[in-house]
């Protein structure tokens, strides 16, 4: 694999680039079934997971808070913690200050849930990292932290990306005239 190193500006070895784009998707195809299989043994989804994970964090918070870190729609987390109230998992109660909110939490079901998908995580993750050498691992996380941040800053920064077919027909346009 080609190194990807990055200097003042400089763009990065198309070769290099591609083969870690190739090395992205294949992480998160693994991830996806990772927490595909993690979360159907729990019997919720991996939206519902997220939900119930970011809960265990946040101890109680409104809809729109919670909406708000989760980076979702109000409605489509609406839906979420409806289904989540019914499984027993999610507890909803009015907001004494403001009574158009509800304050969201954690039922005592919920909290097993959260600790049992805690414990299948950790096992899991703890053996995949034993197959990373101790000296690599310190690195992994940086690494993994640091990119996490940095598709974070770029989305925000640049908003959606551009489609291949918006770029072929503005160039399609330049062509013709």
């Amino acid at each position: 694999m080609a190194t990807i190193v990055q200097t003042s500006g400089k763009r990065l070895n198309v070769d290099a680039l591609r083969s870690f784009r190739a090395k992205l998707r294949i992480l998160e195809r693994e991830i996806g079934r990772c927490l595909e299989e993690q979360t159907d043994c729990c019997g919720v989804t991996v939206a519902q997971c997220h939900v119930l994970l970011e809960l265990d964090g946040l101890r109680s918070v409104n809809l729109q808070a919670l909406a708000d870190r989760l980076e979702l729609d109000k409605s489509t987390l609406s839906r979420a913690i409806d289904s989540l109230v019914k499984l027993g998992l999610v507890a909803r109660k009015e907001d004494p200050e403001n009574r158009r909110q509800q304050i969201l939490s954690l039922s005592k079901a919920g909290e097993r849930r959260v600790a049992d998908i805690h414990q299948c995580c950790d096992a899991y993750y703890q053996q995949m990292l034993a197959r990373v050498t101790p000296v690599d691992l310190p690195a992994i996380v940086r690494g993994i932290e640091g990119l996490a941040e940095a598709m974070l800053a770029q989305r925000k920064d640049a908003g959606r990306m551009q489609c291949c077919r918006e770029t072929t027909a503005k160039t399609n346009r330049r062509v013709a005239t």
